[in-house]
C-alpha cells in the first residue's frame, strides 16, 4: 500500500510541473483496479521524467587572473582586507590525500584544500578534473566554501598558493 502511496504523490509532485498532466492525473484516479492505476500513473510518471531533463552543466568562465580572494591564507602574501567575495574557475588538477581530503588546482593557478575539519568525502564521487567547475565564495563567519559541479557538493576550504 505504501508504495501506491508513494507512487501516487511522485505522479501528483510531477504533473503540478505541467499544466497538461492534470488530465492524465485524472484519468490515472478512474481507473478502479490497483493495478491498473498503478500502471497508469507510472506511465505518467514516466513521460513527466522525460519532459524535466537535468539543466546542462554551468561552463566557466575565462579563466580569471588570479585574484586575490584567500590570499590572507597565503604564507608571504598580503594580510590587507580582500575586495574579492568570489571567483568561478574552472579546475585543471585534483587530488585526495591519504584522509581523503580534496586538493585542487584552479585554471587561475590558485590551490585549495579542503579543510580536515570538514567531513565531507568527495571520493569516489569525483574521477578526474574534466568538466569540473568550481564556485569559491567567502563564508558568513570567516573562511571559505567551494561548490564543485558536479557533483554539486560543497566543501569548506583553504587557499594553499
Amino acid at each position: 500500500m505504501k508504495s501506491t502511496q508513494l507512487l501516487t504523490l511522485a505522479a501528483v509532485l510531477l504533473c503540478a510541473v505541467t499544466s497538461r498532466a492534470d488530465g492524465v492525473l485524472e484519468a490515472c484516479r478512474q481507473s478502479e483496479d490497483d493495478k491498473a492505476r498503478i500502471a497508469c500513473l507510472e506511465g505518467a510518471v514516466a513521460a513527466l521524467e522525460a519532459q524535466l531533463k537535468r539543466p546542462p552543466r554551468p561552463v566557466a568562465a575565462p579563466p580569471a587572473p588570479a585574484g586575490d580572494l584567500g590570499a590572507e591564507q597565503v604564507p608571504g602574501k598580503s594580510k590587507e582586507q580582500v575586495r574579492e567575495q568570489r571567483i568561478q574557475a574552472k579546475v585543471s588538477t585534483l587530488r585526495f590525500n591519504g584522509y581523503n581530503k580534496l586538493t585542487v588546482i584552479l585554471d587561475n593557478g590558485q590551490t585549495w584544500q579542503q579543510l580536515d575539519g570538514d567531513s565531507s568525502n568527495l571520493r569516489g564521487r569525483i574521477d578526474d578534473a574534466d568538466d569540473i567547475v568550481v564556485d569559491i565564495k567567502r563564508s558568513r563567519f570567516g573562511g571559505y566554501r567551494m561548490l564543485l559541479t558536479p557533483p554539486d557538493k560543497t566543501v569548506r576550504v583553504r587557499r594553499l598558493e
